[in-house]
């Protein structure tokens, strides 16, 4: 892994499960210290030569169930790539997301969806990730390194919901696709798309990249105890919400 990480986002649900895991070297950035919009700040928290997993997304304004966009989420994607650029940073990872492909249960017949297949996103914040992977591959034709992880939905343990289920992501396998899309030696063509989710039932999309990276926990078929799983979910979003409203503008959550 590189000797310098800078995460942005790092107090959101899925900074708070990466930063730990990945060490020491990691430079956690969020509001209210920084915000990462703002260029100047950002080139003086960022290391020469550093990575950068950029996680920072206002959930609370847009995510798949709201309907709407925010052009600051697009606006952050712009500045950590350009703050990329010009502290000559050895790659961006960017939290995308499996809806920029599509989501939906697969069919028992039909093939897993391959991350160079073109996606189908059904909701402006789909299409919202779907615009960052564009904005990195721009990026890569400049001469950044870019990899955009289109993430499932991180929790600690998978849901009641079938659909839920297909698109979870353990706090183990998120840790280990970051590191991966950190540690390739070269990316080809300078952008790489890759799907990042458990091994789970009915899971429309590949994990198969050039990441080499492939997931070790899955969902089960049905899960026992779904009402104590349920209080779970609400507990969960309840407290998901507050902490982005606190940090609002600088969280990530990717389902």
């Amino acid at each position: 892994m590189p000797a310098a990480v800078v995460v942005t986002g790092a107090r959101g649900r899925v900074g708070r499960a990466l930063v730990p895991a990945l060490g020491s070297g990691v430079v956690a950035l969020d509001l209210p210290e920084h915000d990462v919009r703002d260029l100047t700040g950002l080139l003086t928290a960022l290391p020469l030569g550093c990575a950068v997993v950029h996680l920072a997304w206002d959930i609370p304004g847009e995510n798949y169930d709201t309907g709407t966009t925010d052009p600051d989420n697009l606006e952050m994607v712009r500045t950590v790539l350009r703050a990329a650029a010009e502290r000559r940073a050895r790659r961006v990872v960017l939290a995308s997301s499996v809806h920029a492909g599509g989501v939906r249960l697969r069919r028992p017949w039909e093939r897993r969806l391959a991350p160079d297949r073109a996606g189908d996103p059904a909701t402006p914040y789909g299409r919202s990730k779907a615009r960052a992977e564009q904005l990195g591959r721009e990026a890569a034709a400049g001469g950044l390194e870019v990899v955009a992880l289109r993430l499932g939905g991180v929790a600690p343990a998978p849901l009641e919901d079938p659909l839920e289920r297909s698109l979870w992501l353990s706090e183990r396998d998120l840790v280990a696709a970051v590191r991966a899309a950190l540690d390739v030696p070269v990316v080809p063509g300078g952008c790489a798309v890759a799907y990042a989710v458990s091994r789970n039932p009915r899971g429309l999309h590949s994990t198969r990249s050039v990441l080499g990276w492939h997931p070790l926990d899955g969902a089960p078929r049905r899960v026992r105890g779904a009402a104590r799983l349920r209080r779970y979910a609400r507990a969960l979003r309840s407290s998901t919400s507050a902490t982005d409203a606190a940090t609002s503008g600088a969280t990530a959550d990717v389902e």
